[in-house]
């Protein structure tokens, strides 16, 4: 429960909030939730219960990622740590996005059959 705490507070290093729980995590889970809904593998009832929990799980990385943007040990790429910040917020934020339009797709493909 301490790493959900630690990055919930914005206490860890950006790279690791971003690409081991924003992007390998969250694809892996995006891409299992997407093929058990399109293969009819589960109700629509627990289909949303899956997107319930993705959408938690991505709101918990939206809030990590933002509040731990700013620890970047560095320079990476000799690019300023000012852009690697925008970058994060602003690429979490669109994989927000990305995964209620997924959300939204899956229940109507879902009730339509």
């Amino acid at each position: 429960m301490g790493t959900v705490r630690d990055y919930w507070r914005g206490n860890g290093p950006l790279w690791k909030i971003f690409w081991l729980y924003g992007v390998l995590v969250s694809t892996g889970l995006a891409v299992l939730i997407a093929a058990a809904g399109l293969l009819g593998w589960i109700t629509l009832p627990g289909l949303i219960a899956m997107l319930v929990g993705l959408g938690i799980y991505t709101g918990w990385v939206l809030v990590g990622v933002w509040r731990c943007a700013e620890n970047i040990e560095g320079r990476p790429f000799d690019f300023d740590p000012t852009v690697w910040t925008w970058l994060a917020r602003s690429l979490t934020v669109a994989w927000a996005i990305n995964i209620a339009a997924l959300s939204i797709l899956l229940v109507q493909m879902s009730i339509s059959g």
